[in-house]
């Protein structure tokens, strides 16, 4: 059980991240 949430948390942080990295790399592009 444990071990599942954790998987679940992992995986939505990995989105977030890739989420946020995005957004910065858009930003700069379009800005520079």
């Amino acid at each position: 059980m444990q071990e599942r949430k954790l998987n679940k948390v992992n995986k939505t942080f990995t989105i977030l991240t890739a989420s946020v990295l995005g957004h910065i790399f858009t930003l700069r592009f379009v800005y520079d």
